[in-house]
């Protein structure tokens, strides 16, 4: 059975991390993003991108979280595929990401209705 490389896993938690802090601890490169939910709402967001190396140890390219209320932050890359589920909560879901100055942005109003953006 193969081993992971030594701080692969380390390299993708610390990702992680970076990822959820917001745009405080946010890669400086990539694409912005912002969802706006009421504090209820709950969604998954679940990001594709090309493969990108991680603080030199590993490569991902794909970024999945289950949230609940408004979050923002940065994709750690240039493009995306991403798909926006509403699981429960009042109002809607709206997920934003911003390129080049050029913002787009999809909504999902109903729960378990899955709404696709793509930025490439």
């Amino acid at each position: 059975m193969r081993r992971p490389a030594a701080g692969a896993g380390l390299a993708a938690a610390a990702l992680g991390a970076t990822l959820a802090a917001g745009p405080a601890a946010a890669l400086p490169q990539g694409l912005p993003y912002r969802v706006q939910a009421e504090r209820g709402a709950s969604y998954v967001l679940d990001c594709k991108f090309r493969a990108i190396r991680v603080l030199g140890a590993a490569r991902i390219n794909q970024y999945r979280v289950q949230y609940r209320g408004p979050t923002q932050g940065n994709l750690p890359s240039d493009n995306a595929r991403c798909v926006l589920t509403k699981v429960s909560g009042p109002g809607a879901v709206t997920f934003t990401l911003v390129k080049n100055g050029q913002s787009r942005s999809v909504t999902a109003a109903r729960a378990g209705t899955p709404v696709k953006l793509t930025v490439l």
